[in-house]
């Protein structure tokens, strides 16, 4: 399990999500449990009109051992190109254990007239 964001799975699945120029640092010590890393990619045409430039801080937690162990990554992408995107964050959260938990959350640097529009 803990394999799921080594570089060539990540790499693959980053492709055929639709994430373009997708480029990795490596998994660097933030603490006990948590290693930390800098992604940019390039959204697809697809997914995105503006074919948005992302730059993601990504946190990868492991808690237990053995088999018990549960992985944890956070999010924060950084979108750069898109109307209105220096006045918010997107920020995702997934769990693995014997199942996978998604959050996604927008949070809003400070109010603008489209806000309920883009989220």
């Amino acid at each position: 399990m803990l394999q799921i964001f080594e570089e060539s799975l990540d790499e693959s699945i980053a492709e055929k999500v639709g994430w373009l120029s997708y480029c990795p640092t490596p998994w660097e010590s933030a603490s006990n449990d948590v290693q930390q890393r800098r992604v940019n990619f390039q959204l697809s045409n697809q997914i995105s009109l503006f074919g948005t430039k992302v730059t993601s801080i990504q946190q990868k937690t492991v808690k237990g051992k053995g088999n018990g162990h549960a992985l944890t990554v956070d999010e924060d992408w950084a979108l750069h190109d898109v109307p209105y995107g220096e006045n918010f964050q997107v920020s995702l959260s997934l769990s693995f254990f014997f199942f996978v938990k998604f959050v996604l959350a927008i949070t809003w640097s400070y109010e603008v007239q489209f806000s309920q529009a883009v989220a």
